[in-house]
C-alpha cells in the first residue's frame, strides 16, 4: 500500500471509500484498491490484481 505525499504521482487511484462523504475519523482508514501509474497497474487489491 502506498501513501499520498508530495512527489508521489498516480494516473488513477480507486479508493475503498468516498473521501468526501465519510466522517473525519474514518478518513485515516481509506486506502487504495487500485493504483495506476504510467498506464500500468502498480497496485491492485484482490479483484484488481495485475
Amino acid at each position: 500500500m502506498g501513501s499520498i505525499e508530495v512527489g508521489k504521482l498516480a494516473d488513477l487511484v480507486v479508493l475503498n471509500n468516498d473521501y468526501l462523504s465519510v466522517s473525519e475519523d474514518e478518513i485515516k482508514g481509506i486506502s487504495s484498491v487500485l493504483t495506476i501509474v504510467g498506464g500500468n497497474v502498480v497496485y491492485g487489491h484482490e479483484e484488481f490484481l495485475p
